[in-house]
Formats: structure tokens, C-alpha cells, sequence
């Protein structure tokens, strides 16, 4: 294959990308050496020349003269890149034209321009333009309309982007000649001059292919002189074997349990009697026995173990809730009675659910409408997001981000009354745990102690203040009012403990359902949506509190990293799975990974399952009987478009919305947990052996050979079998990698069905995130989801503001989580920011050329507190690794550490704005051990971002005057909260940006000009000048010094002084001064003088106070003469004319006699009045 033969198929590959190919090939006219240079003429269509290509390059000195290839006129938006293009389309002005223009001149087609240039004109307009960035810049201020692209004048490699090129051409090796006895590629016709070249290139542009080659040809073996697949001669294959289920081998630590060559025990699932002569039925039988034997406490044994715990402990507290149990006489109330007295005395009664609003449809009727209607209907739907907006956010964003105005179920009640009574009223399938043993449980000391106030205050004071009530319709508020303390909650918790039961009235749910998708036709199933049972926020408070008594008692295995507190779960299982795959491929190891879908886990789990575990750990009858009690006549009521169905059962599952369910859930799995790693099989790494990895009811098998993991599977299925929870085959993946091939072993069976296999090329879902076998995890196309979700904000019928809540609170957090564990490119993360900043300043209506140190800033230094995606995510990245280096895990550990040592550790902390020589490490004890967890100090890039914006000179100038202030700043994050009007807001934005549009304010910041100002003629126009010495808005700048003179006057007064305005004094001298107030009280005279001031660093409020002060000092004994006072105190009252609260002024505050929470608030009425009279002094200066 010859060089022309390559141009050749580029020529076709630009032709297939739709560029013109019935297009002419012209030569371009090359100049006589000497002759002047002139401009080539109308049509002519010419290469671009740059200076000399390097000397010596091998092509370096030779000179082509290029072909063109034209093509229709398009925007330059529309043009995809090209990134194996190799065609050029060069055309030129007119020639002997004046090449200034002005405006964007439309090109005809695609120009290619070749690096390294040797012409230095332009070849559009004709201007000689020096530099490759320079007529980049040139093209894209003059150009616009232009498609253009940048080729690599050696090897003919073509970018859109011209600094691709440019970094390119140092370390281009030119293009390969193809040499004889070449190897080409059967499927793109790319030749290599090796066998292994030419086998690399198959493995990783058609991986597919080659896995698929690969594993044809590991099971094909020579016999004769013919191959014959494996399984049809003499031998029997090895999958083959492992797929016979009487020769599955089983291998257990329990000396009880078969060995590795034995069968497994089949076992009858009604009876739980297991085959003649295996013992297990007669074990199983014991087992039970022995449970039914269970001693069980009275109530009388219970409260004198507690009060013998309480004495060993000496808990006051606890003392005081045992005494109120025996002082309170309860007449021969029940739990049930005294329950329903609470919910009377609280005042409160059941909430039916609301009904569904059915939003205005913008279809053919919203066509069909008048525009009066259309008005109407607009004004509602604004009016309904309004509401939404105050009173449930993260609705509204849910229905604004997916793209859905209501995401209600459509199914008929009566259907999904039908499945889940299915579900939950279905019988106990629980047969016993078997061999399966959970961890062992600690000391149950804090089970036995009372339920105090302190622990009732703390869980109750962390549930979030808009958490849904239960159906008695008791919430946060009621209960905090009702017991302010939590003695009266405490007392009746400690009672149920000791009675063992929970009120009757309490176990009455609500279950709504919460989509699991958001495609249509999905939601059509029930099985799409996930139901969220709701019950008493009175007893969700008790499952809280013993939720974290348990939590110390039961502690789970090291795998389990679901609901544990102070652990990302999700991070540490990703990572450890991705680091497994990688180096599975890095050191051609065997692997095998199978990821398990159980069929509703949380709603099948049997009850006597997790009574089980619980006595399987020696949990004590205290917890027990509570626990059991509270699953007794449970009942629930599906709530589903503005209808109840019928009560359900809840004979099976756990309440998805209690606090207590999690942790329940984790116990009923941890007997799967620990049979499993204690197998010896798994995967084994520096001595490290593992099998799981668990998150909740996401579990993931790893194993290092086929022979285990199908181990691995029929001890899953047996665990299956005995507890009754089912696996879904049709919803499993796994995939298996062996001498760099994947799935060579064949399919994987599960419950004797086949498993879907992850081939080359794809990826499967594993905890929000796409983890596949070729890279482990895969970066998303999250660049598209942004946008799309950035597009929703804007069209909602939400104000500015509203839309910047929305954005900070619940988009960016959506993007944080899949970019940080998905791997997502810099690159990548930067073209996200800068989608952000453009559509927030649109929203804002703030020039593109503002600086960013106004959205990135924190709210408290005077920014919007936008989240910068390029340096949080791997902010973020670099805290889930530093919390694995200290996980209680030792797998996570050894990961963590091993990845603190890589290079992406340190590209990754430079990334987040830290510097090479404070690149933070791991330490260890001088005896080789963990050191104790320490706090990762990341680099504070908002404070990078605030100091760099005030530098500017205009847009920057006081901007470190509103640092650290919250006083100043209160506005800025919620202005309805402070009756801010948008108009007020989007102008106080700008004032604080400094990019007003005053014929100064020039965006960008990039010096003083000293145009005279437009109204009076006199001085520089500038903001500053506006706002405080415009003679053209001096009537307005007085009224906003005389209406913050009257509201300081009216606070003076309603303390108790008597003011004097504006009283015309003369000093010794005989000069007049008029301060703008004299406050007296108590023989004490107050001098007050306002300034208003604009905020520069140069010139500090603290100086105009000064300032103020020695102006009337000389009035001291003036004053105290005439008004006969024994004190006389004279004071500066300065604020910005931008907001700015200067701390000088609170000793003011405090002499006038306000509190410290009515200066608070007095200080941040003033900083809003302030900015409220400068806007109106801006808008006046700029309307006609």
C-alpha cells in the first residue's frame, strides 16, 4: 500500500462525512522566488505556507504543494470533529482585494490549514497573522462562519483544534511507509509491519472480534494433523465438568459440612428434613428446640436488671427515667391506651393523602387555545412551581431535572393493592439458617440501660424538619413542642422495653411508591417502583435509638459496607472492584466476577430470618422482644394518586423508610457474608483473601478460578433455599477473564439458569456507576446529562435566584457522584464548568466576561458558592482514597495505600490546587501498624478563587471587604427570605461585581479610563462616582443618606433616647458644623455622623470613621454645656455604599443599648437598606 493509495481512502473517509465529493482537485500557483507576493485571485483555491519544517525531520526539507476538497457551507457548531481525517480544503480571497473586514465572512467549505505554517497571510482577508494561536484567535473574531481544521504538515494528522497540532508536531515521527511482507488488518485495512503489532491493534480497536478469536482458538486442540474442537474427540471439556450439577464440590471449614469431593445435601424446602442419612434435618430439628426453650424475662426480671445496670453504671439520668416508671400510676392502661392519649394531647389527627394535580397539558390543546387561555394557563403553571418551590424543593427539582412535570404512578390501585398483598401476605418460606453462622455479638450492656432524654433530643433533632408524618399526622414540630425536653418519650420508650411490646396504634404505615426509572414505558410495572413505608414518626424515633444501640452490639462483617456510619460504602467497593479488574488484566491473572440481583430483598425477607440471626448472636429478650413485637399486625395502606387501598399485612419484609430496616437487613445477609469468605476460596492478593463485596443487598462475587466461583453460586442458592430470598438470573451479570481473554470459560449458571455475560466493548450498572472488564470502571457520558439538565433549569418558571438554589442544592450534587467514581477526564470537567458559568451568568444577565470569582466564591465572602467541578471532583476523589487508607477493612486498606503511591495520587492533588512539595502520605507506627485516622487538609480552592478576583482592579475593587462577612452577605443566598425584589437582586449582583454598566464598568477589569461622566461632565464615570458624587443623582444620594439617618434615629428612640436632627453648632472657634444627630439619655449626649462610602481597600469605612470623628470633636464641650451632660461620647457611623457593615459600628450599637441578637439583626436591615437606595440611585442613573 503506497502513499497514494492512503490519500487516496482519506479522500474517501472525508467524502463519507459529508464533505462534497464530486469536488474539483486544484494545484495552487506557486510564486517565482523574487517575484513580489500577491494575493491568489476569486476561486483560487491555494495552500497555506508556514516557515520551515524542522531541518532534521526525515520530511523535514521537502516541500508538497497540497490538493483541496470543498464542501457546502455550514455553521462551524455543526462540524464534528475528525479526528482520523486526512483531507485538506484550502480557499482564499480575491486577489489584489483590501483584505479588512469587519464583520464574519462565510466560507465556502472546510479549510485544512498545515502546521508548520510558511505563509503568514491569512487566506480569507489577506491580514498577515504571525502566530498558530494568533490566527486561531483571528479566525474566531473575523471567521466565525469558517470551518477549519489543523493538519500536521509530516504525518497528516487532522484536529479541530489547532494547540492539539502544535503539541503534536514536536514528537510526530512522520508517516510509516508500509514495507514488504506488511500485516493488514482483516477488518479496517490497517497495516503493521509484526505479527504482535498487528495483534495489539485487534485487541483494542476491535476487542470484540478478538475475544471472540481468541477464545476459538484456546478451545480447538490439535489431534492428528487436524484441529477439532475440544469435547468432540477423547477428552471431556472442563466447562462441561463444572456444568454437571451431580459433580458439584463443596467445600466448608465446619468439620459437619461434606468435603471438597462430595455432594450436596438436597434438602426437602416444606419440611426442612434433609436426605436419609445426612444429619442435617436432626441438627436443624435441634436447633429449633433450642429456640423454643429460649428463657423468656418477665417484666418484673426485666426492671431489675435495669435498675441493677443502672446502679453498677451510676447514670443519673437513667435513674430518673426508672423513677418515673414507678412513681407514675398508670390506672391499668395499656401501651395502646396510653398511645392514643399522646396523639390526643399533641392535638393532631390522620392526614388523608393529597390528591394528584393534574398539570396543564402543552400539547395539541395547549395549541387550540386562545391567548388569553394561553395567559391563564402560564400564569398557573408559574403559580403552582412557586408553590411547589416554598414548600417541597426537592420534588420540584426531581420534576424540573428529569424532565417530567409529575412523576405519579398511573398503575390502577387495585393492581398494586394486588401485587404487594401478594408479596407481603405471602407464607413464611424460612426453613433455618443451616450452617450458615453469623459474626459473634459484644456485650450487651447498653441494651439493658434505660432510654434517656439526651439520646430521645439527639435523633430526634437530626431528622430532617420536613420529614413526612406518619398516619396519626404527628411530625418534628409537634413532638418538639409537645415534649420540649424529651423526659415524657424517654420514659414511655423505656417502658416498652421493659414491656416488650410497641402500641398497637403505632404499627399503623403508609407506603407510597418513588420511581425507579424514568422511561415511561417502565413505569407501566409495578416492579419499577419502590415502595417507601411510613409509620409514626413516634416510633421511627424509637427504631433510631435502638438502631444505634444495635449497631454496637451486632457489628457486621468486614464486607458489609451498606448504611455503616462514617463509611462510604459505594466508593470503597468501586474502587477495590476496579483495582481487582485492572490488575487481573495488568498481570494476565484468572478472575471471575459475578454481580447478584436478589428479587426484592427488602420485601421478601422472612421475619423469622431475622429473629434468627438476632438469636443466633445472643441478643438478650430486652431488644428481642421489642423487635419482634413491632413486625406483630403490622399493617400498611397503599397511598397512589389521591386513593388508599385496603390494609396490608406485613407478614414479610422489612419497612423501607425506618430507620431500624437497614441494619435488620444487614444482619439477615451476614450469615451469606461470612460463609462465604471463610469458604478458602475467593481471590487472593499479597496475602489478602477476597470473596464479597457487599453493599446492602448489592452483592458481588470475586473469585480467582471457575471452580470456585461455582462454588461460591451453589452456596448461594443453598442459602437461598433455606431463607426463602430468590436471586434473579435473567437480572445478573457477570463476566471472567483468563490469559487476557474474556468469558473464554463459557456462561455462568445460577439457580440452573444462565446469567447475562459482560462481553468486550460493554459495561454493566454497578452501584450508579459502569464498571465493565476491559477498564474496570467506565467514564459516563455525563457531559450530555449536564447539559440536558442545565437546559430543564432554565425553561422552568423559576426566578434567578431560584434556579442558582437549584442548581447548588440538587443538579451539580447529581453530577459529583458519578464524575468522582466514574474517572471523568479534566478535560472533560472543564468543558461541564464552562456550560455552568455561561448559563449562569445568562441567567443573571451578567456578561460572559465576568469574572468567576463571583460564582465560585463562597456565600459568606460574597459569591454564589458554585461548585468549580474541575477542582471538587478530584477534591473529592483524593478523600474517599485517604478514608480507605483507614477503613476497618483490610482489602480497602491495601488498595488505598497502593494507590497513594501511584502518579494519579499526585496528578490528582495538583488537580485539586495543592502544591508538589505538600503531597500528603500515609504515615505508619514505628511498629509497622496503621497510624491512627488523621483529617486530609485539602487545598481551599473557593479562597484561591476569591483572592484572584480581587485582584482586579475594577472588578475586584472591595471585594476583600466582603470576606468572611455574613452580615454583609446575607442576601446573597436567599433574597425572599429578606424581601429582596429579583430586579434588586440581579442589580446588587452586578454592583458587586463591579461590572454595572457605567461607561467604566468595562467587563473584565482591565484598568481605569477617565471618560467624563455622562449626566454631569465632571470626573471619571465609574461606579463609585454614581453612587456617591454624580451631581445629576445628588437628590437621590441625599435621600439615601437621610432615610438611613431616620431608621438609625427610630431604633435611638425606641431605646429610650431623645434625638436632636441635624442641630447647627458652633465650636470655640466659631466654625459652624451640623452633625446629623444628637442622641440623649441618662446624662449622656451621643454625637452621631453618617457617611456612606464605596467600598476600596485603599480608603477602609474604619478610616471615614476616624475621619468623622476628629471633624466634631471640637463640639464636645459645646455640647455637654448646652445639654448639661456629664458624658459626651462622639461617634462615625459609616457604611458601603454597596452593603458593607463595617464592625466599627457595633460598639455604637451596644451604646444605644441593643442585645446582641437585635444588633445582629439591626446590622443586617441596615447592610440591606443600604444596597436597596444604591440600586435605586444606579437604575435612576441609567434610565433615559
Amino acid at each position: 500500500m503506497d502513499r497514494s493509495t492512503n490519500r487516496t481512502k482519506r479522500v474517501e473517509e472525508a467524502e463519507n462525512l459529508g464533505l462534497q465529493s464530486g469536488s474539483k482537485m486544484k494545484t495552487a500557483s506557486v510564486p517565482s522566488q523574487g517575484s513580489p507576493r500577491r494575493h491568489p485571485g476569486p476561486g483560487t483555491e491555494m495552500t497555506l505556507m508556514t516557515p520551515r519544517a524542522r531541518p532534521n525531520h526525515p520530511q523535514g526539507r521537502k516541500r508538497r504543494w497540497e490538493t483541496t476538497l470543498g464542501s457546502p457551507a455550514s455553521s462551524r457548531s455543526s462540524l464534528t470533529p475528525l479526528r482520523s481525517l486526512k483531507v485538506m480544503a484550502i480557499s482564499s480571497s480575491p486577489r489584489g482585494t483590501n483584505p479588512a473586514v469587519t464583520t464574519p465572512v462565510p466560507s465556502p467549505g472546510i479549510k485544512v490549514i498545515k502546521l508548520p505554517r510558511r505563509d503568514f497571510h491569512c487566506f480569507i482577508c489577506g491580514i498577515k497573522v504571525m502566530g498558530v494561536w494568533t490566527l486561531n484567535r483571528h479566525f474566531n473574531l473575523k471567521h466565525r462562519l469558517a470551518k477549519i481544521l489543523y493538519m500536521c504538515r509530516i504525518c497528516e494528522k487532522i484536529e479541530t483544534n489547532c494547540h492539539s497540532i502544535a503539541c503534536h508536531i514536536p514528537k510526530c515521527k512522520g508517516s510509516k511507509s508500509p514495507v514488504k511482507g506488511a500485516k493488514e488488518c482483516d477488518l479496517c485495512k490497517a497495516s503493521f509491519n509484526t505479527t504482535r503489532g498487528l495483534s495489539q491493534h485487534k485487541r483494542h480497536r476491535h476487542p470484540a472480534k478478538w475475544n471472540s478469536k481468541k477464545i476459538k482458538e484456546r478451545f480447538t486442540v490439535k489431534e492428528g494433523s487436524r484441529r477439532v474442537p475440544a469435547g468432540h474427540g477423547n477428552q471431556e471439556s472442563f466447562l462441561h465438568k463444572l456444568n454437571r450439577a451431580e459433580v458439584i464440590q463443596m467445600r466448608s471449614p465446619n468439620p459437619s459440612t461434606p468435603e471438597r469431593g462430595a455432594t450436596m445435601p438436597r434438602n426437602d424446602t416444606k419440611t426442612g428434613t434433609g436426605s436419609p442419612g445426612d444429619g442435617h434435618g436432626m441438627k436443624w430439628g435441634k436447633q429449633l428446640r433450642q429456640e423454643e426453650r429460649r428463657p423468656v424475662l418477665s417484666k418484673d426480671d426485666k426492671m431489675e436488671k435495669m435498675w441493677h445496670l443502672v446502679g453498677e453504671l451510676d447514670c443519673q439520668d437513667s435513674t430518673l427515667v426508672l423513677e418515673m416508671i414507678n412513681d407514675i400510676e398508670y390506672d391499668g392502661q395499656t401501651t395502646d391506651e396510653v398511645a392514643n392519649e399522646m396523639i390526643q394531647a399533641m392535638g393532631t389527627k390522620p392526614k388523608p393523602p393529597q390528591k394528584s394535580q393534574k398539570s396543564p397539558d402543552k400539547g395539541a390543546k395547549w395549541q387550540s387555545m386562545s391567548s388569553k387561555r394561553r395567559r391563564i394557563e402560564k400564569v398557573s403553571r408559574y403559580k403552582s412551581c412557586q408553590n411547589l418551590y416554598k414548600s417541597d424543593r426537592s420534588t420540584l427539582a426531581g420534576q424540573i431535572l428529569d424532565g417530567k412535570e409529575t412523576m405519579k404512578c398511573k398503575i390502577p390501585i387495585e393492581v398494586i393493592y394486588g401485587t404487594f398483598r401478594d408479596r407481603w401476605e405471602k407464607g413464611n418460606e424460612f426453613i433455618s439458617l443451616g450452617d450458615f453462622v453469623s459474626t459473634t455479638g459484644s456485650d450487651d450492656g447498653d441494651l439493658w440501660k434505660p432510654i434517656t432524654p439526651k439520646e430521645v433530643m439527639k435523633v430526634l433533632n437530626r431528622r430532617k424538619e420536613n420529614s413526612a408524618p406518619g398516619p396519626d399526622g404527628i411530625n418534628k414540630t409537634t413532638l418538639k413542642k409537645w415534649d420540649k425536653d424529651g423526659s415524657t418519650m424517654a420514659r414511655e420508650y423505656t417502658r416498652w422495653l421493659i414491656q416488650g411490646s410497641v402500641p398497637e396504634t403505632f404499627k399503623k404505615c403508609w407506603t407510597s411508591l418513588i420511581p425507579k426509572s424514568s422511561n415511561e414505558c417502565e413505569l407501566k410495572d409495578v416492579s419499577y417502583w419502590r415502595p417507601i413505608t411510613i409509620g409514626s414518626i413516634i416510633l421511627r424515633l424509637f427504631d433510631g435509638i435502638m438502631t444505634k444501640r444495635l449497631s454496637k452490639f451486632c457489628p457486621m462483617n468486614r464486607r458489609q459496607r451498606g448504611f455503616l456510619e462514617g463509611a462510604n460504602g459505594c466508593a470503597e467497593n468501586l474502587m477495590v472492584l476496579d483495582k481487582i479488574i485492572k490488575r487481573a488484566r495488568a498481570k494476565r491473572r484468572p478472575l471471575a466476577v459475578v454481580l447478584v440481583d436478589f428479587a426484592k430483598a427488602f420485601d421478601t425477607v422472612s421475619h423469622d430470618h431475622i429473629l434468627a440471626v438476632l438469636r443466633q448472636r445472643g441478643i438478650d429478650n430486652l431488644a428481642y422482644d421489642v423487635i419482634k413485637d413491632s413486625y406483630i399486625n403490622c399493617t400498611t395502606a397503599i397511598c397512589c394518586g389521591g386513593t388508599r387501598s385496603e390494609l396490608i399485612k406485613m407478614k414479610v419484609g422489612v419497612k423501607q423508610g425506618d430507620p431500624l430496616s437497614p441494619l435488620l437487613f444487614n444482619l439477615a445477609m451476614d450469615p451469606l457474608i461470612n460463609k462465604l469468605e471463610v469458604s478458602g476460596r475467593g481471590l487472593e492478593w499479597d496475602g489478602e483473601r477476597i470473596a464479597t463485596l457487599v453493599f446492602a443487598d448489592d452483592l458481588v462475587l470475586v473469585c480467582g478460578s471457575m471452580n470456585d466461583m461455582f462454588y461460591q453460586l451453589r452456596t448461594l442458592e443453598e442459602f437461598c433455599r433455606l431463607t426463602g430470598l430468590k436471586v434473579q438470573p435473567k437480572k445478573c451479570y457477570g463476566f471472567t477473564i483468563a490469559r487476557g481473554m474474556v468469558n473464554a470459560e463459557g456462561p455462568i449458571i445460577l439457580d440452573g439458569q444462565p446469567i447475562q455475560m459482560v462481553n468486550p466493548g460493554q459495561s454493566v450498572k454497578y452501584l450508579g456507576v459502569q464498571v465493565g472488564p476491559d477498564n474496570g470502571i467506565t467514564a459516563p457520558d455525563i457531559c450530555s446529562m449536564l447539559e440536558l439538565w442545565l437546559t430543564n433549569v432554565s425553561e422552568a418558571d423559576l426566578k434567578p435566584s431560584q434556579k442558582i438554589e437549584i442548581l447548588n442544592t440538587y443538579t451539580l450534587p447529581r453530577v459529583l457522584y458519578q464524575a468522582a467514581l466514574g474517572k471523568v477526564s479534566r478535560g472533560v470537567l472543564g468543558t461541564m464548568d464552562r456550560m455552568v458559568r455561561k448559563k449562569v451568568k445568562s441567567w443573571l444577565h451578567l456578561e460572559q466576561t465576568v469574572n468567576n470569582g463571583l460564582l465560585y466564591s463562597r456565600n459568606k465572602d460574597g459569591g454564589l458558592g458554585i461548585i468549580r467541578l474541575d477542582r471538587m471532583i478530584p477534591a473529592l476523589r483524593l478523600k474517599y482514597i485517604w478514608k480507605m487508607c483507614f477503613s476497618d477493612d483490610g482489602w480497602s486498606r491495601q488498595v488505598a495505600k497502593e494507590m497513594t503511591k501511584q502518579p494519579e495520587w499526585k496528578t490528582l492533588w495538583k488537580q485539586a490546587g495543592g502544591k508538589s512539595d505538600e503531597l500528603p502520605e500515609v504515615q505508619e507506627n514505628a511498629d509497622g501498624g496503621d497510624a491512627e485516622p488523621t483529617k486530609l487538609d485539602l487545598p481551599d480552592w473557593r479562597t484561591e478563587e476569591n483572592m484572584a478576583w480581587a485582584k482586579l482592579k475594577i472588578q475586584g475593587a472591595g471585594v476583600g471587604m466582603f470576606k468572611n462577612d455574613k452580615i454583609s452577605n446575607t442576601w446573597i443566598r436567599n433574597p425572599e427570605k429578606v424581601s429582596f425584589e429579583q430586579k434588586h437582586y440581579l442589580m446588587g449582583l452586578t454592583m458587586r461585581a463591579g461590572v454595572t454598566p457605567a461607561r467604566n464598568g468595562i467587563p473584565g477589569g482591565t484598568g481605569w479610563r477617565k471618560d467624563d461622566c455622562r449626566r454631569c461632565n465632571m470626573k471619571n464615570e465609574s461606579l463609585a462616582h454614581i453612587l456617591g458624587q454624580c451631581g445629576y443623582m445628588k437628590r437621590n444620594i441625599i435621600r439615601r443618606h437621610n432615610k438611613i439617618c431616620e431608621d438609625l434615629e427610630n431604633e435611638m428612640m425606641a431605646h429610650g433616647w431623645t434625638v436632636i436632627k441635624e442641630p447647627k453648632l458652633r465650636d470655640a472657634g466659631g466654625h459652624l458644623k451640623i452633625p446629623d444627630m444628637v442622641g440623649l439619655k441618662e446624662g449622656t449626649a451621643l454625637i452621631i455622623d453618617v457617611t456612606i462610602r464605596y467600598e476600596m481597600e485603599e480608603f477602609p469605612l474604619e478610616t471615614a470613621a476616624e475621619e468623622k470623628i476628629n471633624k466634631y470633636r471640637p463640639l464636645g464641650k459645646v455640647v455637654k454645656e448646652m445639654f448639661a451632660a456629664k458624658r459626651v461620647k462622639i461617634r462615625g457611623f459609616p457604611l458601603g455604599a454597596r452593603g458593607k457593615w463595617p464592625s466599627c459600628n457595633n460598639p455604637i450599637l451596644e451604646e444605644i443599648g441593643l442585645s446582641d441578637i437585635r444588633k445582629r439583626t439591626f446590622s443586617k436591615f441596615m447592610s440591606r437598606r443600604v444596597l436597596l437606595y444604591s440600586t435605586d440611585i444606579l437604575r435612576g442613573f441609567m434610565s433615559d
